[in-house]
């Protein structure tokens, strides 16, 4: 006669297996992709972050007045919108409001790119960037923005000011009295004509960004780091997890199913050793659940035998 599905212990089995094996690959993917979430929005934030302190700080010394030219001057400059927002008008969750307060920026995902959220200097204000990507036009115009905050200061304050941007930014930022030596020819040139220089380096993995800060300093920016794919060793970490929880995942199953013939072993020894009320528990109607059963009558049975030739 043939059996179901749920009456086959090989099936349930394989059933099982298969039903690991799917969900230990979701698992996989989510965990990808949550990881590589994460990478992508620590790796936007260490690039804007720096900018939007930047910006935010110089917005904070604007007359209220003058602060909506002085922001669509800016987002001319450097391509991209900006706007000035009250924090109560923004619907941000609890741990957003703490990332503001924390003078750390907020990434949102946006319909045409992403928008980056930063609190303005002792204030309720907060400035919003939306950014697709950051290109050499945005590259520039930070870069004009800061040489222009460091020009026609004394070594001093110049110095004061680029602690400051160094413990914004999370790029390396730096004044040097010796002109970069690793630019060409035309590069240099530019330099020395007062252009904001951008470089890439030989490895074709990180940027660079020069300018002239005054008639013997040159400011330089860099590296900026590419996006890259996940390092082998996170990738390596996330295989093992997954072949560690694959591992658990057909150990449990195995388990059940040599406990339950554990006990059909369990039970067969009692009664050979003369224990004939010695019986199974029987866990479904599958194979080992009829085996447990005939084991039961079969004992039964002989315990029946055993009574009628004492009578």
């Amino acid at each position: 006669m043939r059996r179901s599905l749920t009456d086959s212990t090989f099936l349930r089995f394989y059933l099982a297996l298969l039903a690991a094996l799917v969900i230990t690959f979701g698992l996989a993917l989510f965990g990808f992709l949550m990881v590589d979430k994460v990478r992508q929005e620590h790796y936007r934030e260490s690039l804007v972050s720096g900018p939007l302190a930047l910006l935010a700080d110089l917005v904070s010394r604007q007359p209220l007045e003058r602060r909506d030219d002085w922001l669509a001057s800016m987002a001319s400059t450097l391509g991209m919108p900006l706007g000035l927002f009250r924090l109560e008008d923004l619907s941000l969750d609890y741990f957003e409001r703490a990332r503001l307060e924390e003078k750390r920026p907020v990434i949102e995902a946006a319909d045409d790119g992403w928008r980056s959220l930063y609190k303005v200097p002792q204030s309720d204000w907060v400035l919003a960037a939306r950014i697709n990507s950051l290109n050499e036009m945005q590259l520039r115009g930070i870069t004009e923005v800061l040489r222009s905050w460091l020009s026609g200061e004394s070594d001093k304050v110049q110095a004061k000011r680029l602690h400051r941007v160094q413990q914004q930014f999370q790029v390396p930022v730096g004044l040097y009295a010796d002109p970069p030596s690793n630019v060409d020819p035309i590069q240099a040139t530019r330099l020395d004509a007062g252009e904001v220089v951008v470089r890439l380096d030989s490895s074709l993995s990180a940027l660079y960004i020069h300018a002239r800060v005054g008639p013997d300093r040159w400011l330089r920016i860099g590296p900026l780091p590419s996006f890259e794919a996940m390092p082998l060793s996170l990738a390596l970490s996330l295989l093992i997890i997954v072949l560690i929880t694959l591992a658990g995942a057909i150990y449990l199953i195995v388990w059940s199913v040599e406990g339950r013939v554990g006990r059909l072993e369990r039970a067969a020894t009692r009664i050979a050793a003369g224990h004939l009320n010695a019986r199974v528990r029987v866990d479904g109607n599958d194979f080992l659940g009829r085996l447990g059963m005939a084991l039961n009558g079969m004992a039964a049975q002989v315990q029946s035998l055993l009574r009628s030739q004492q009578r």
